[in-house]
C-alpha cells in the first residue's frame, strides 16, 4: 500500500474516469460512489492485515499477523537476487555492520 501511495499520480485518460466526473458533477460526492469503493479496495488490499471482525478471524484460523508475515517472507527470501554492487562499497558496508554488531549493547544490559 505504501508503494502505491508513494507512486506519483499521472492524470491521464486512463487514470481519470471522465464519465464518473460528468455523472457526479461539480460539487458532487465521489467517496460514496460504488466505483470509488471498488477502486479503493483494489488499492488498499493488504496481504498481511485483514478487516475481518474477531469472530470471522477466529473461525478462519485465527492466524496472527506475525505468522502470516513469517510464511510470506520465505518465498521473498528464496527469490532474492543480490543487486550488483561495487566491491569496495560492499566491503565498507560489511565492515560498518560488523563494527556496529560488535559494539551493540544488548537491552538486557541496560536494565542492570
Amino acid at each position: 500500500m505504501v508503494r502505491n501511495i508513494l507512486t506519483p499520480m499521472i492524470p491521464a485518460g486512463e487514470t481519470i474516469d471522465v464519465d464518473l466526473v460528468n455523472q457526479v458533477g461539480i460539487g458532487g460526492q465521489y467517496l460514496t460512489h460504488p466505483s470509488t469503493f471498488q477502486k479503493f479496495r483494489n488499492l488498499s488490499a493488504s496481504r498481511l492485515f485483514n478487516r475481518k471482525d474477531y469472530t470471522r478471524w477466529h473461525s478462519s484460523g485465527a492466524r496472527r499477523v506475525e505468522d502470516q508475515a513469517y510464511d510470506a517472507i520465505g518465498p521473498r527470501l528464496d527469490s532474492y537476487q543480490k543487486p550488483p554492487m561495487d566491491p569496495a562499497l560492499e566491503d565498507a558496508l560489511t565492515a560498518y555492520v560488523t563494527a556496529r554488531k560488535r559494539n551493540h549493547q544488548p537491552a538486557s544490559d541496560l536494565l542492570n
